[in-house]
């Protein structure tokens, strides 16, 4: 088999391409293929240089199709292959990033990329903020508060966010404790979003990695408990009314307006859906002007039976939670209790947010995926990196 070991490169650049927002910063339309492209290439990549846990990849052939299957019955005369094909995509990106096994190397390399995601996109947005491209800083069009979101968007910086915490805490306890600062750095980024699921998935996620995973060090985990809620006291203290404002809102955001729509769609379309990727097209001026110009569902449950039927849906998710757990109690999973929550937060992530849809919402899942897989017994089994 003809082997590419430079995979993890490719899914850097595609990341970094990302980080770049060229679609919003230059005005090109279409990025988001292109975006979507190069995770693709990198996923069949990895999938050709790495070992696969095949049971995942069966997994990701009976979920399309389920979609394949309700495209072919829905009642929307409107439905285009094209959209559909484009959209199915980001299902397969999932699945084959979470089913190769990469080794003690490549996890390195991808985890020390990750970490510093969130501050590359700080540094970016800072930039084109000078310029006068884009605002470093956006207002909340529901609540009015300002919130970061550096190259991109608020939301989107607190999905890097999330993976680039964790994969710091991950480099302090393999590679060097100073990494504990760039974790804290991005967790500093990540008040800053105002993001509030977000905050609570990288919070779990990184206590359980951060307590049970920096074994014999003690006195470092005290030390960081004890400065690192000091230093959250004083910063919000001295910044926190908007950003404590933003996170105790018990409102939406909005979502609820497009919500009641989704749901009249779903009565109509009960059966097999508009077609995977079709939901954008089906809403109507009015919801938009209501939610600020968002039409992405922020509930990837409701959009998926909106777009395939609510019972195909039902075993659309179905097959999606199996998979996570094949994944998790997979051969060679190091570290599954980590796994196991991430899976967890992910589904629950799935409620509030486009995380199926958006890269950089997903990333921490692929993430944790990749650094809990057993990359020293994967290192021995590959020629190249046991002769090193």
């Amino acid at each position: 088999m003809f082997q590419t070991p430079q995979y993890q490169k490719v899914f850097v650049f595609a990341l970094l391409f990302i980080i770049l927002n060229t679609g919003t910063v230059l005005g090109i339309g279409g990025i988001n293929a292109v975006e979507k492209s190069l995770l693709l290439l990198a996923a069949v990549m990895m999938m050709n240089a790495r070992p696969v846990y095949w049971p995942l990849i069966f997994v990701l052939v009976a979920m399309f199709c389920v979609t394949l299957f309700s495209a072919f019955f829905t009642a929307n005369d409107s439905l285009s292959w094209s959209t559909y094909l484009k959209s199915i995509t980001q299902i397969f990106i999932i699945f084959m990033l979470l089913s190769a096994v990469p080794n003690s190397e490549e996890q390195d390399f991808i985890a020390r990329w990750v970490a510093w995601l969130p501050t590359i996109s700080l540094v970016l947005g800072i930039a084109y903020h000078v310029v006068g491209v884009k605002s470093v800083v956006n207002v909340e069009y529901a609540s009015g508060v300002p919130r970061l979101g550096g190259s991109l968007i608020p939301p989107f910086l607190a999905g890097l966010c999330i993976a680039g915490a964790y994969a710091a805490i991950r480099q302090a306890e393999k590679v060097n404790p100073k990494y504990l600062y760039l974790a804290a750095f991005n967790f500093l980024i990540l008040l800053l979003t105002s993001a509030r699921m977000p905050l609570f998935i990288a919070t779990m996620i990184c206590f359980i990695a951060f307590m049970f995973g920096m074994r014999g060090k003690t006195g470092i985990k005290t030390l960081v408990v004890f400065f690192g809620l000091c230093g959250l006291f004083l910063f919000l203290a001295a910044f926190g009314d908007a950003i404590l404002g933003r996170l105790t809102q018990t409102h939406m955001s909005g979502r609820e307006v497009l919500w009641d729509h989704l749901k009249e769609l779903l009565a109509y379309y009960h059966d097999f859906g508009l077609g995977f990727g079709h939901q954008v097209f089906f809403m109507p001026k009015e919801v938009t002007i209501l939610t600020g110009g968002t039409i992405g569902a922020h509930n990837e449950y409701l959009r998926i039976a909106v777009e395939i039927g609510y019972w195909p849906a039902v075993v659309f998710f179905g097959l999606f939670a199996l998979g996570l757990l094949m994944l998790t109690l997979a051969p060679g999973r190091v570290r599954r209790s980590e796994m196991l929550l991430a899976s967890l937060l992910y589904l629950l992530f799935c409620a509030t947010d486009n995380v199926v849809s958006s890269p950089t919402l997903f990333l921490f899942l692929i993430t944790v995926s990749m650094l809990t897989a057993d990359g020293e017994q994967a290192c021995s089994e590959d020629e190249v990196c046991a002769a090193k």
